[in-house]
């Protein structure tokens, strides 16, 4: 979470190191808090990102075909403006920013 341009954490949002532009790392997440770190992160991020919600033990992994998810979760991509994510699984294949 830490490669991305912003991170979430339990005191707030932190910018990351950067490496993945575009971005914001939502991680612990669940439907029950999506609302309320939606809409502080729309006041307090950076403008122009996208959020992506990872479940517990669950990550996303770059390679060929663009993000894979790995774990028993779920991963929620939230593109800059949307309000519905794209959902993806362990195995399946997400297409984030690089």
């Amino acid at each position: 979470m830490i490669l991305a341009e912003w991170s979430w954490t339990p005191q707030g949002g932190i910018p990351g190191l950067g490496f993945v532009h575009g971005l914001a790392v939502v991680p612990h997440y669940d439907e029950i808090r999506r609302l309320a770190w939606q809409a502080r992160l729309d006041i307090v991020a950076p403008p122009g990102l996208g959020y992506l919600g990872l479940d517990e033990r669950t990550g996303v992994i770059s390679g060929d075909g663009g993000w894979q998810v790995a774990g028993e979760g779920a991963a929620y991509w939230f593109a800059p403006g949307s309000s519905a994510p794209v959902v993806g699984r362990d195995g399946e294949w997400l297409a984030l920013p690089a």
